[in-house]
């Protein structure tokens, strides 16, 4: 099982959880406490767990985009290895979960060796404002 270290933490900058524009844009770490075999076996379950952590640290029917960034131990080739995520909305989050392990499980078949007892995932947030327009231009 996926757990947290003291909860989900909010890195500091300047000694402030880093918020930005009103709480409307933050970044959210989820570190784990303990990797159990399922989670270190099957990423996009890590993952949901994650964002289901994330989801409580946001104002409850919040609407807003996301994306992240996975920083995890790589052994035998140096430091730590990151995978940053695309950009996705609230509503497709079981995408990008299958997404974001795709391209994780993509390094592995590169040669690289991934450890995840020290993996940590960070979450770049931006709550878009329920009584205002949202245009998309990505296509």
């Amino acid at each position: 099982e996926l757990s947290t270290r003291e909860g989900v933490n909010k890195p500091k900058a300047g000694g402030k959880a880093f918020k930005a524009f009103k709480d409307k844009v933050m970044e959210i770490t989820v570190v784990p406490k303990f990797v159990g075999s399922k989670s270190a076996y099957d990423v996009a379950y890590m993952l949901m767990k994650a964002y289901q952590l994330l989801l409580k640290q946001l104002p409850a029917g919040a609407n807003f985009k996301f994306n992240s960034v996975m920083t995890f131990e790589n052994i035998g080739f140096g430091p730590g290895l990151s995978k940053h995520s695309e950009v996705y909305l609230k509503k497709d989050a079981a995408r990008w979960a299958t997404d974001y392990s795709e391209d994780i499980y993509s390094l592995a078949q590169s040669g690289v060796e991934m450890k995840f007892k020290n993996v940590e995932i960070r979450f770049y947030i931006a709550i878009i404002p329920s009584e205002g327009c949202f245009v998309d231009d990505e296509k």
